[in-house]
C-alpha cells in the first residue's frame, strides 16, 4: 500500500504508506457473519457540523441511516447505497438538538444501532 511499493529505490525505500488504503484492506479481509457492520462512529460525542461513519459492507446495498430520539421520534433519515467493502459517510448534525440518539443502518436484511450524544459546548 506504499507510493513505491513496486518500484522501491534508495532514497525513498517503499515510499510513503498510504494508511486509507491498508486500512481498508484490513476492513476488507475481516470476516463478519453479516452484510453490514458499523465500524467506526466519530466523533462521539458529537460535538461539530457533522458525525462521520465508516460502514462495512460484503457487497453493494442500500441501506437506510436514521437518528432517533429516546422518545422514538425519527430525527434523521438518509438512504444511500453502498459500495463494497468500506464506506465513509457523513451525516449532517447541525440542526439535530442535544441529546441522546440511537443511529440505527438498516437494510433488507439486517439492523445495526449505535448510542450516540449531540451536545454543544456554550462559550
Amino acid at each position: 500500500s506504499s507510493s513505491r511499493y513496486h518500484n522501491p529505490n534508495a532514497l525513498l525505500g517503499y515510499g510513503i504508506p498510504n494508511f486509507i488504503k491498508a486500512y481498508l484492506t484490513l476492513i476488507d479481509s475481516l470476516d463478519t457473519s453479516t452484510d453490514l457492520s458499523i465500524l467506526d462512529i466519530y466523533p462521539n460525542p458529537v460535538s461539530a457540523q457533522q458525525l462521520q461513519l465508516l460502514i462495512q459492507s460484503k457487497s453493494p446495498l442500500e441501506v437506510s441511516i436514521n437518528l432517533i430520539n429516546l422518545q422514538g421520534q425519527t430525527m434523521h433519515i438518509q438512504v444511500l447505497q453502498l459500495a463494497e467493502g468500506g464506506n465513509f459517510i457523513q451525516i449532517l448534525t447541525e440542526d439535530i438538538p442535544n441529546g441522546t440518539y440511537f443511529l440505527e443502518v438498516k437494510s433488507t436484511s439486517n439492523k445495526n444501532m449505535r448510542l450516540i450524544r449531540k451536545i454543544e459546548f456554550l462559550n
